[in-house]
């Protein structure tokens, strides 16, 4: 435990650190102080972020939400099912249980693929690390935007808007936003 506070310096951070280890679900999505990187046994979950700004429940929840998501996507995709046969990114990517039933015309419609990049990770290839970022809800409180921050190495880090609203009773996955690509250069 001691090891865990290591990287949280405030009470408040502590105390939503606590609350984090203490929840039996967020076992599950391997919740910490900082980035997981590729490379262990196990698949690599999206860590945490913690900030000294308490998080309200509900965003918290909304966070869990999108990191189930991309484990059970990750999951899905380095252990396709018999049924996933010929079609793994898509059947992978509808068959979480944790996206909307608009969530596949979205992601469509966002144009990723077409392009030629994985419209989940929004790169042609799964990023080394994954945390989640800044949880933003609409004004309404529907819907909110969590932020996760993918890192490729020496590349600069990939911020993607991952769109999530209740439906059902639970924060499910509508939309992922990929940033636009840079420039090439001359």
């Amino acid at each position: 435990m001691r090891t865990l506070f290591a990287c949280c310096r405030n009470k408040a951070a502590k105390a939503l650190v606590l609350v984090l280890v203490a929840t039996p679900a967020l076992s599950l999505f391997g919740v910490s102080c900082g980035e997981s990187e590729k490379g262990t046994e196990s698949p690599t979950p999206i860590s945490g972020v913690l900030t000294s700004t308490p998080t309200p429940p509900s965003a918290l929840e909304a966070a869990q939400a999108v990191s189930a998501f991309y484990q059970g996507y990750e999951d899905c995709m380095r252990n396709p099912p018999q049924a996933a046969a010929g079609q793994v990114s898509t059947y992978c990517q509808t068959h979480t249980g944790l996206t909307t039933q608009d969530f596949a015309q979205n992601l469509e419609a966002g144009g990723t693929a077409k392009a030629g990049a994985d419209p989940i990770f929004c790169a042609q290839s799964p990023p080394q690390s994954t945390s989640i970022g800044q949880v933003v809800p609409s004004s309404d409180g529907t819907m909110m935007t969590v932020h996760v921050i993918e890192s490729f190495g020496a590349a600069p880090k990939v911020d993607i808007s991952v769109t999530v609203k209740m439906e059902n009773g639970q924060w499910k996955v509508d939309n992922i936003s990929c940033p636009a690509p840079s420039p090439a250069g001359p």
